[in-house]
């Protein structure tokens, strides 16, 4: 996870060729609006609370602010669709609560190993729920388990209660570009 002003401090420092060679994946950008103060629904025990999105808010995650009509700027992180060094499953990207997954989002009611994409070259991107306990979630429709389904750019996707949208790495470095120029 990371916040997405270092994108855009990054684009203007790197230049928009090489911020898209530096950035080749797909990213999930998320769309809740997540306050910072402490949330019960935040858990892990690896104690990293601050690394992964610092604190939230004291309403029901379920019940947080849909910002798919906010632009770009207002939204706060991204997580890249990369496996991490050393991740199982080498045509799998793990979505899940444990550090073990390649995009962790450790909160209780996303399940250890969530679901996963599979992003190969000229294929299209699939998303999977594998078994988790809240669902796995595309545009509202709940995905069954262990079926892969076909996702596409500017979908909205939900593991449990967090909703992200999905990017392909061209329009994300495109709409980068375009925040980096609106500031």
């Amino acid at each position: 996870m990371t916040p997405i002003e270092t994108y855009v401090d990054e684009l203007s420092a790197v230049g928009p060729q090489r911020f898209r060679l530096l950035h080749p994946h797909p990213v999930l950008v998320s769309v809740m609006d997540l306050s910072p103060e402490d949330h019960h629904e935040y858990h892990t025990r690896s104690g990293q609370r601050d690394l992964l999105f610092g604190t939230l808010g004291d309403g029901d995650l379920d019940r947080g602010t849909l910002e798919e009509e906010k632009p770009l700027s207002e939204r706060r992180y991204v997580w890249e669709l990369a496996k991490r060094p050393g991740g199982p499953f080498a045509e799998r990207i793990g979505i899940g609560r444990t550090r073990a997954t390649d995009v962790q989002l450790a909160f209780t009611r996303v399940s250890k190993f969530h679901a996963y994409f599979v992003i190969a070259e000229g294929q299209p991107i699939t998303l999977t729920d594998g078994g988790s306990t809240n669902g796995t979630f595309v545009n509202d429709v709940q995905l069954s388990p262990k079926s892969p389904a076909i996702v596409g750019d500017g979908e909205l996707i939900r593991f449990g209660p967090l909703t992200f949208e999905l990017f392909t790495a061209d329009r994300f470095a495109q709409a980068i570009r375009e925040l980096a120029e609106s500031r």
